[in-house]
């Protein structure tokens, strides 16, 4: 073989390879999704760090990332969890010992739930509630953004006061949740 036809066929040689690569890759790429749908999910407790990554991105967005770290976070009685799917953290929330501010009520607060915008819809909240409202086994309070409340009163939680601003953050309403009050919505 000359050296033209050397090259000619380094030439096609590649370009099939690469074309081959290509359809593999358009041909597998739904595979791929919906194994990363349908894989299983675990919720497990979490470390501060782990979760800062999320709670920034879906609840303090545009904002600076300290603004995802709350106060108590790393307090002894605080308890943080996350959703797992394929070793990625798709859903997080964190339990405070918080007395309930509108007198005598629950004293743990639930804050800083948040669930990655892609997984949003597909019952990743409900079972990360569910499975906090097993570990905690008692009443729970929360502020809720105003945008979640009906997810919130879905899953059992009930409405508490009056609307309020939560400046740089919007509108909230605080909720409660007593586990020993009822069965969770299967259907929401």
């Amino acid at each position: 073989m000359n050296p033209i036809e050397r090259i000619f066929t380094t030439i096609l040689t590649v370009m099939f390879g690469l074309f081959g690569a290509i359809v593999r890759g358009i041909l597998g790429a739904p595979a791929t999704a919906v194994r990363k749908l349908t894989a299983p999910l675990s919720i497990d407790r979490a470390r501060t760090p782990e979760i800062i990554d999320l709670r920034h991105q879906v609840l303090r967005q545009g904002r600076p990332r300290a603004s995802a770290h709350f106060e108590g976070d790393n307090e002894d009685a605080t308890r943080h969890w996350a959703v797992r799917q394929s070793g990625q953290i798709i859903g997080i929330a964190t339990v405070l010992g918080r007395p309930f501010p509108q007198g005598d009520g629950p004293r743990w607060q639930l804050r800083g739930m948040a669930v990655h915008p892609e997984h949003q819809g597909r019952g990743v909240g409900k079972a990360l509630l569910s499975a906090i409202e097993v570990e905690v086994g008692e009443p729970m309070w929360c502020n809720a953004r105003t945008s979640a409340a009906s997810f919130y009163e879905r899953q059992g939680w009930q409405r508490r006061g009056e609307t309020f601003d939560i400046p740089d953050v919007g509108p909230h309403i605080r909720m409660i949740r007593d586990p020993q009050a009822g069965a969770i919505d299967v259907q929401g």
